[in-house]
């Protein structure tokens, strides 16, 4: 991490990055603040600040650089680059210096975050990880980077003469060098598992042990759940019958409520022979298929099962194969093996059969390969239908040439291709490229919603978010790597929009469901005098601008699982009287807000939290997890 703190002890003020929230300007002497610019839902963490020439540049971990007016914390301009930066973010004399771990360094201009000039130092990567800004010698203007070589050492160095010396440890001995700065390279990673869809919430995981999910139509969080962190690979999401299935990185599987993010149950990965997921439950089996193969398959998405037959890729050191076995009792035998068409890998097939396409009504085998390239064989007899290289629209981009393991996704006619570059849409019946998202890579399967109005792709974004797009609504830029950052509200959406409503009269109506623990949940149950002060906490979250005089919040049950130990409640409440304009939305946005603040205190003002003997039922409750529906 870098220094989130800059100062400019000509006026004086210091300025400080908030974690997800953006930039404050504090004054030195008194410690008031001057201004705070707000970045919510716009930045990732803050990793380095730096100040010079009335303005402010951010350095954020989700590869962005923000430049802000230094008087008044007005954005002036932001870029979003397809790497993650070292926060040794430098200023000299008009220009940013921006390293970044593909071994470029940018040098930027202060004033319209054009770039001046790229170089790309001699090393695989550049050093992300030293301890404080970029070092500078004022005199001549030269900077000091790493290369691949070897691991600087943590306490310190200094300049001198031009020169920078410190201590390293390159492979071998370690040793005191006269030298540019060697690497600490880094690769703080969060990949997520492909996203999964009941229609109203999309749920998705990170290696950190932590599940998410968020409302189909608007983004809004529903609730988030730690399930386990560990050091595996953490799995794709399948939700069924109102449970979440998660395989996790600490090898458990674990079904929550998917409503509210609760862990209804926990199994430790691979204890029970044949087990498996079906129909939104687990069931106990006998193995029918044991097989070994003479080459490795690597399948990122869905198992392809058709017409009897299991199909997958499967790769050597001497051939790359499509291979089909029968499936079944009594299954198992080779069935067909494809001519060789690829030179690489063939990873995570995809087999569809459309009905309402003719063309793709007896079925197509898709899948891409290390070479970028992306093919369609006819099922029927595996032949050649089409090949489309993305390799040419990388050039056209100005970015490196895509490399495919993930599965694609087929939806309506539309191919989304996930790709160590981003996202690409093609046709499906000819490989045309359609549009894409060319930002940064794109670690896992696509989801893809069809509206009434045209398709939402859902998909996440390497060590940033999870993000919703259209056809229309596609993102700006990237060509060369960079692409400039809009700050002024967008003119379309991200999901389809409907055709506006005739108006009604009836008021906006909210479902609530809380799930509070540290609780006695059986008193909860009964006391009614704590149900009201649960109902009044939300209220007061909601605020009195949104309920009016009419507007209404009252519990409509408590439930909870275990006998009566339970410590943890399932509370739903409803909010109706809500009056405004997107009044159900607003509403919503503040009890987010107050949930993710701790700021929906159950207990009373009269109890601190924790003191014994006061506060009754509530005394030492703590929101968890929250979601909010519109009611119809």
């Amino acid at each position: 991490m870098g220094t989130p703190i800059a100062l400019d002890p000509k006026l004086p003020v210091v300025y400080v990055g908030l974690a997800y929230k953006g930039v404050k300007a504090l004054d030195l002497a008194t410690g008031a603040t001057l201004w705070m610019t707000s970045l919510v839902n716009k930045i990732d963490l803050v990793d380095m600040l730096i100040a010079g020439d009335g303005l402010v540049f951010a350095n954020t971990n989700d590869f962005k650089l923000i430049a802000l007016d230094a008087a008044t914390g007005r954005v002036v301009w932001g870029n979003e680059f397809r790497r993650w930066p070292s926060p040794q973010t430098g200023y000299f004399e008009g220009l940013v210096l921006r390293p970044d771990y593909d071994g470029i360094v940018w040098g930027i201009n202060a004033s319209t975050g054009g770039v001046k000039w790229q170089f790309r130092a001699k090393g695989a990567t550049v050093n992300t990880e030293l301890p404080d800004q970029l070092p500078i010698d004022p005199q001549t203007g030269l900077f000091y980077i790493s290369d691949d070589r070897g691991y600087l050492g943590t306490c310190g160095f200094v300049m001198a003469d031009h020169q920078m010396v410190f201590g390293s440890i390159p492979p071998g001995t370690p040793e005191l060098q006269v030298t540019a700065l060697d690497d600490r390279g880094t690769s703080l990673s969060l990949v997520l598992g492909a996203p999964a869809t009941d229609g109203v919430r999309v749920y998705t995981q990170d290696n950190r042990g932590v599940c998410v999910a968020v409302y189909v139509d608007s983004g809004i969080l529903a609730w988030r759940a730690n399930v386990g962190e560990g050091t595996s690979y953490p799995s794709n999401l399948l939700v069924a019958d109102g449970i979440v299935f998660v395989g996790t990185a600490d090898n458990t599987i674990r079904g929550l409520n998917a409503s509210a993010g609760i862990e209804l149950w926990k199994v430790a990965a691979g204890t029970k022979p044949g087990m498996g997921i079906m129909s939104g439950g687990f069931y106990d089996g006998a193995v029918l298929i044991s097989r070994g193969e003479d080459a490795y398959s690597s399948e990122s998405g869905v198992i392809n099962l058709i017409d009897g037959h299991l199909i997958a890729g499967f790769a050597t050191l001497a051939t790359n194969e499509l291979r089909a076995f029968t499936t079944g009792p009594g299954g198992g035998d080779l069935a067909w093996t494809a001519p060789e068409i690829s030179d690489t890998p063939i990873e995570s097939v995809l087999v569809v059969k459309d009905a309402a396409d003719a063309l793709i009504r007896n079925g197509v085998i898709f899948f891409g390969n290390d070479a970028g390239e992306v093919l369609a064989l006819r099922l029927e007899d595996q032949s050649l239908w089409w090949r489309a290289d993305l390799r040419d629209v990388a050039i056209q981009q100005e970015i490196p040439p895509p490399s495919i393991w993930i599965q694609p996704t087929y939806s309506n006619g539309r191919l989304y291709v996930a790709a160590s570059t981003g996202l690409f849409v093609l046709n499906a019946t000819n490989g045309d490229y359609l549009w894409g998202d060319v930002r940064n890579r794109v670690p896992a399967k696509v989801l893809v919603l069809e509206h009434p109005e045209g398709p939402q792709a859902i998909y996440l974004r390497y060590q940033s978010y999870m993000e919703s797009k259209t056809a229309e609504c596609q993102p700006a830029g990237g060509v060369g790597g960079i692409s400039a950052l809009s700050w002024a509200a967008p003119n379309c959406s991200s999901a389809p929009q409907p055709r506006p409503a005739a108006p009604s009269a009836a008021s906006d109506e909210l479902s609530v469901t809380l799930v509070v623990s540290a609780v006695p949940a059986p008193l909860l149950k009964l006391d009614k005098e704590s149900q009201e002060q649960v109902a009044a906490a939300v209220a007061k979250a909601i605020g009195a601008k949104l309920l009016g005089s009419s507007g209404r919040v009252r519990v409509t049950g408590v439930s909870y699982r275990g006998g009566s130990s339970s410590t943890q409640a399932v509370v739903k409440l409803s909010v109706r009287g809500l009056r405004g304009r997107d009044a159900s939305a607003n509403a919503a946005a503040a009890l987010e807000e107050a949930v993710l603040g701790g700021k929906l205190l159950l207990r009373p003002p009269s109890a601190p939290h924790g003191k014994a003997g006061g506060g009754g039922v509530l005394a030492y409750a703590v929101v968890k997890t929250m979601s909010v529906v519109v009611a119809a």
